[in-house]
């Protein structure tokens, strides 16, 4: 059964105008039985409306049923739910249905309202009730949200965001030729594979399983940066192919000027950047006279030294966007990589369409390309994306306080101390009043409030639904948050209560209200105290807050990246400062191995042996230097002296285009008899070498050996782990097998 079906009533069906009109048939002489009957009513229905209009004195305001009574939630209480549905959703914390479900289930619960049966049982609200929910609030929707990132909810915030433009506006008034916007370019790479995602397709109705041929599992990454310009130019892309070297057949197809590169890994490096920037250079015609503003993200690749020198003789000033704000700030990524995708995944199922049973190549990707760029990068698309983020035209202001909502749970003040989610407290001595109050019979009366006949303390504590008040309710610990005003009282007021009942005040002050003895054991009660409040414990106080825990002081900081003038000299001297510290770091640690120093062992639980004995102190650790780093050069050198048996050789094979190394065990020495050496191959694996399961046995000349190694430190010698050789000299300059 469709859930849009309107439901036809028997009861209650009438509308206000049929039963005014039925009342007025009946006023001018017409039976109630034959007014029923032409206008539709229910006699009795008719019937009891015209008792109703007599007794009032013909004064009826509604004529029809008032079926919001039986709602569990009023229209404010359930203004309430809505705002906090939409605040969860906008800070990126947002609720499933199920968990509004829940949410109205608890807020029912511990405001003592009535609510159906079922509600207890499940302790969850219906699904009718959501339903229903979301018909009286057509502005709710029911969406599946993208992924985003802790890092980048929380880096999107104010301060990171007007850093950025500061810079921007610094840069502008650099040159009067920024000011159309036509110098002013933003870079960034995006991934095409081979593979292309799905779209929605026509198909008849009752199947389910319905699939759609792709061009294979996993797909072969092709990495395409795009340049665009905000007076809404598009640069020819680069295009980075996973080859070792570039070919011909990759460029078919793609726009006319593309730059086609080549990495086996297929993603942009601080190598290739370096092309890229000449690529850029020349395309856009900038010089020191006629300068450009590049903008890109801080990746690693994008900052090498080589490139920004070029850039700065060159005329191109670069400014980088603070770390994962790109999504937001970078007109590619908001306006342009999206339908550039699209059509790309368009045109891959057309070829796939085309060419039934064949896969898409990388030689394929450049023509996929060229379609997509054609289609995407319309000056339209790129002036809007441009302006859609405040860069051209300047505009620091274009971002709302709802665009930093999500950054706003994870501020945190500068000397917070951990907050203990243990309890929920109440911040003021009024509201403890107000709950003190909510327990006495005359405020019961008073307020006119609905209480829960059969709920105690022990009850709802027992109902735990967690993260919400429900789970550490006890005592009167509701919230941080005063209650919400929903009810108010007549400032003055007089009501009558039984004569026994403890008067307590309503502001929480110590006057009391007036008492006037009566007959009949009735008090007359002058309320001339503030206007009582009824209150209202909503969700933002007893579920726990969506704000992040302050830091134990244990983490050590780190540096965070920042929006930069890259080009600059200061930030290009740190920037060089901070690579050569780092490749600094890494040849340290190359050059230098720990070695822990231990005797040999007949005992299979060794994990690390070392040849040489020969050691002072048993088990100290030392640090050893290389002691070779074997080139070409060196291994033209003669040798000293003939291998001995037991001792490691490089033995070198020649091949039409190259020279090829292999490690060798020296078995049997040369003898008379035989004038070659006998020797046990080693193959290599990840920086280290193993004995293969079957031994590579053979006999190797004289000539053939060009230098005799150091003895090796043998690990993972064990009967589970394969034993594995490390010897403390740098074979990586040489072609080793």
């Amino acid at each position: 059964m469709p859930r849009n079906k309107v439901e036809k009533r028997k009861v209650g069906a009438h509308s206000h105008e049929q039963m005014q009109e039925a009342l007025q048939a009946v006023k001018d002489g017409k039976s109630i039985r034959q007014a029923a009957t032409d206008h539709n009513i229910p006699f009795t229905t008719l019937q009891r409306y015209k008792t109703k209009e007599k007794e009032t004195q013909n004064q009826l305001l509604r004529l029809t049923p008032n079926y919001a009574v039986n709602q569990v939630f009023s229209r404010d209480q359930e203004v309430i739910l809505k705002d906090y549905y939409i605040k969860c959703a906008n800070l990126f914390y947002g609720l499933s249905v199920n968990d509004c479900r829940q949410v109205a289930y608890e807020m029912a619960k511990i405001n003592g309202i009535k609510m159906p049966k079922t509600w207890t049982e499940n302790r969850l609200a219906g699904i009718d009730w959501l339903r229903g929910f979301r018909q009286r609030h057509p502005d709710l929707t029911l969406r599946k949200p993208e992924a985003c990132s802790l890092a980048r909810a929380s880096a999107f915030n104010r301060e990171t965001v007007n850093h950025f433009y500061d810079n921007l506006e610094k840069v502008i008034q650099r040159h009067p030729a920024f000011a159309d916007g036509t110098r002013i370019y933003n870079l960034d790479e995006t991934g095409t594979t081979t593979v292309q995602k799905t779209q929605r397709i026509i198909a008849p109705k009752g199947r389910r399983n319905l699939c759609k041929v792709t061009s294979g599992e996993k797909g072969t990454l092709v990495t395409t940066c795009n340049i665009i310009s905000a007076g809404g130019q598009a640069v020819p892309p680069v295009i980075v192919f996973p080859r070792k070297n570039t070919n011909p057949r990759m460029a078919v197809g793609t726009p006319p000027g593309s730059l086609i590169l080549a990495n086996p890994s297929g993603w942009m490096n601080s190598e290739l950047f370096l092309d890229v920037m000449k690529h850029f250079i020349r395309r856009t015609g900038t010089s020191k006279e006629y300068p450009s503003i590049l903008l890109m993200d801080n990746h690693e690749s994008h900052l090498s030294i080589e490139a920004l020198d070029l850039a700065k003789e060159s005329g191109v000033i670069v400014l980088t966007l603070h770390p994962h704000t790109s999504a937001r700030l970078q007109p590619l990524d908001v306006g342009i990589h999206g339908p550039f995708k699209t059509f790309y995944y368009s045109a891959m199922s057309s070829w796939m369409l085309r060419n039934p049973g064949c896969p898409i190549t990388i030689y394929d990707v450049g023509a996929l390309i060229g379609q997509a760029f054609a289609k995407s990068m319309t000056p339209l698309n790129i002036t809007h994306a441009f302006k859609k983020t405040g860069i051209f035209p300047f505009d620091r202001h274009v971002f709302s306080e709802e665009d930093f909502a999500p950054s706003s749970v994870t501020d945190r003040p500068e000397n917070a101390q951990p907050e203990n989610n243990s309890s929920v407290e109440l911040a003021t001595t009024d509201q403890q009043q107000i709950l003190q109050l909510e327990d006495n019979p005359l405020h019961r009366r008073i307020t006119d409030s609905p209480r829960p006949s059969t709920s105690t303390a022990e009850e709802i504590s027992r109902d735990t639904m967690s993260p919400s008040l429900l789970e550490n309710l006890s005592g009167t610990e509701y919230s941080e948050k005063p209650p919400v005003p929903v009810f108010t009282t007549p400032e003055k007021s007089v009501l009558n209560v039984p004569s026994d009942l403890s008067l307590l005040p309503l502001d929480g002050s110590t006057s009391q209200p007036t008492v006037i003895p009566t007959t009949n054991n009735i008090t007359e009660i002058n309320l001339s105290v503030p206007p009582r409040i009824k209150s209202l414990i909503t969700p933002d106080q007893f579920r726990k807050p969506l704000k992040a825990p302050a830091r134990n002081g244990k983490r050590k900081p780190r540096k965070l990246g920042k929006s930069l003038i890259a080009t600059d000299t200061p930030e290009k001297n740190a920037i060089a400062k901070q690579k050569a510290a780092k490749r600094k770091k890494e040849i340290k640690c190359k050059g230098k191995k720990a070695i822990r120093q231990v005797l040999q062992s007949d005992s299979e639980d060794e994990m690390d042996i070392v040849l040489n004995d020969e050691t002072d102190d048993e088990g100290d650790w030392i640090e050893t230097e290389e002691e070779h780093n074997i080139t070409d050069d060196l291994l033209k050198r003669p040798l000293v002296r003939l291998p001995n048996e037991g001792e490691y050789i490089l033995v070198q094979f020649c091949s039409k285009n190259q020279k090829i190394y292999f490690v060798g065990k020296v078995l049997e020495e040369r003898n008379i008899s035989s004038s070659d050496l006998y020797v046990s191959f080693l193959r290599y694996k990840k920086g280290k070498f193993v004995m293969p399961n079957v031994p590579d046995l053979s006999y190797v000349k004289d000539e053939d050996v060009r230098f005799i190694l150091p003895k090796p430190t043998v690990s993972g010698s064990t009967s589970r782990q394969q034993s594995y050789y490390v010897f403390p000299v740098d074979l990586s300059q040489i072609n080793i097998r």
